[in-house]
């Protein structure tokens, strides 16, 4: 699960070298919660280190994509019991 997030955000969020910002400039809207993760942990727990706030942040946007799954799963699965 921890790699399929690693490239989740890779994927959602540009650099932090390549955009000029903090955390990454977000591509889509798990980038968005995860960048938004950074920036929140950031003012609230400034005595995490980097990869403590990264692996959080990480975390909260896997479980933001987990929801939105379970959503278009439980739709699916309505449209089929509906058609038959």
């Amino acid at each position: 699960m921890h790699r399929i997030a690693v490239w989740l955000i890779n994927a959602q969020v540009e650099s932090a070298e390549k955009s000029g910002t903090e955390f990454g400039r977000p591509l889509g809207p798990y980038g968005e919660v995860y960048v938004r993760r950074r920036e929140y942990t950031k003012q609230v727990h400034p005595d995490w280190t980097k990869q403590h706030a990264r692996i959080d942040a990480i975390c909260v946007a896997m479980k933001a994509f987990l929801k939105d799954l379970w959503c278009e799963w439980q739709r699916a699965h309505a449209l089929q019991q509906a058609a038959e």
